[in-house]
């Protein structure tokens, strides 16, 4: 069985308390636990901004592809300041 190890996040901004309203529980195994949403994950990874996280993002982007919600993406990306960081994964 693989490990998983998780990101604990405490809220610091407008973004992280949106992501905790967003969440959804999943099941992993027979327990369950609560995952940000695709859109959340590659905007915190893009908040930190290392090439580990980069490279996160576009993984999420090639995964997920179209059915990532851009609208809200890219209304958090303006607020956060990362637009240009967002326009350069979605277009890889």
């Amino acid at each position: 069985m693989a490990t998983v190890e998780p990101d604990l996040l405490l809220p610091r901004d407008r973004h992280d308390q949106a992501i905790f309203r967003r969440r959804q529980k999943k099941r992993l195994g027979r327990q369950y636990c609560w995952v940000v949403s695709s859109e959340d994950f590659i905007l915190q990874k893009l908040k930190v901004g290392r090439p580990r996280d980069f490279e996160d993002a576009i993984s999420v982007v090639t995964r997920v592809g179209d059915k990532l919600n851009r609208k809200y993406l890219r209304q958090w990306a303006g607020r956060l300041g990362v637009t240009a960081e967002l326009d350069y994964i979605l277009k890889l």
